[in-house]
């Protein structure tokens, strides 16, 4: 029976940790060893790894001295996998007794080297972490490209809910930890494809993700995720795809439309269409949810993801056109 070893990279997660832990101890693949990589945590997380190891003999972990970021956690868990199969998932995310065995099934059967699937907020959440799930989901806010079945762009699963064969390690290198805050897990990914791997989504495999319930850190994390996507194509101008490029044209189209009399009824009209499609969006939220105050926790939690995406990349290309005309 292959051996799959499961690295979970955790920063402050002490209220979700225990949960995780036990959920990947509970698993039907009995061939499973469980690395937990500490990244300096400040809260009881180290307290708790310790007694999770007394309960669980077979808990495997370590702590980073300094915050470094997830890339850098899961390179260590890497350098201490003994497994022929790897499995990520984070310390704020739990997974169904399956969950192993649905990503591996196809790695084992030949069918791919890279499985993925879904992630999704539980019912009993708080109410902004269940409107961040179903905007982060929403076909509206970014065409589905999370979801693994669009066209448009290149699935790459999400380094929370992947399982990937160990020989392409070898192959593609592990995480650039310049990547310390985010878009580490894609940049990665694009070096995956291009040695080679082929990717498969699976819908049945899906991990329960404990959302934080903060939209302003939600609003941040767009942000950040539109720059570093700027860095991923700076890095790597192949794996440009224009698909992401849609919010970032949005707002320029509404910042400079206005400024021509003859753009401004095509101005009104895509601010009309907008609106109209983010509230019905939110509407649909709202009753997917159960609380008609979703609504408008939705309206901003679905508007922050292509905006903030957007402004990330936007920002990111004026810092760089800055630095170049200051080198001339």
């Amino acid at each position: 029976m292959t051996l799959v070893t499961v690295i979970v990279p955790t920063h402050n997660d002490g209220q979700t940790l225990e949960k995780c832990v036990r959920s990947l101890f509970q698993q039907t693949w009995s061939e499973l060893e469980v690395i937990v990589v500490n990244d300096a945590s400040t809260d009881r997380t180290l307290d708790l790894l310790e007694a999770l190891g007394r309960e669980y003999p077979e808990l495997r972990f370590d702590s980073l001295g300094v915050k470094s970021g997830a890339a850098r956690a899961r390179n260590r868990g890497f350098t201490l996998a003994r497994g022929e199969v790897i499995a990520l998932i984070d310390g704020d995310m739990w997974a169904p007794a399956e969950w192993v065995e649905q990503l591996l099934e196809p790695i084992t059967s030949g069918q791919a080297d890279v499985t993925g699937g879904p992630d999704k907020v539980p019912v009993t959440a708080p109410l902004e972490s269940r409107c961040i799930g179903y905007s982060m989901d929403s076909v509206l806010t970014n065409g589905g490209l999370r979801l693994g079945d669009t066209k448009l762009v290149t699935y790459l699963p999400g380094t929370g809910n992947m399982a990937i064969r160990r020989s392409f390690l070898d192959k593609a290198g592990t995480f650039d930890e310049e990547f310390h805050d985010t878009g580490e897990d894609k940049e990665w990914l694009y070096r995956v494809k291009e040695a080679g791997a082929r990717f498969l989504y699976l819908p049945e495999a899906l991990a329960w993700h404990e959302r934080r319930a903060d939209v302003m850190l939600h609003a941040k994390k767009q942000f950040l995720s539109g720059r570093r996507r700027f860095d991923i194509w700076e890095k790597d101008p192949s794996s440009f795809e224009w698909p992401h490029l849609a919010p970032s044209a949005l707002i320029l189209f509404l910042l400079t439309a206005w400024c021509h009399p003859l753009s401004r009824i095509l101005w009104w009209a895509v601010l009309c269409l907008g609106g109209a499609l983010v509230f019905l969006d939110c509407y649909r939220g709202a009753r997917e949810i159960g609380s008609p105050r979703a609504f408008l926790v939705l309206i901003i939690t679905s508007c922050v993801i292509p905006f903030g995406y957007g402004a990330g990349i936007l920002w990111r290309s004026i810092e760089r056109l800055a630095m170049k005309m200051r080198g001339r």
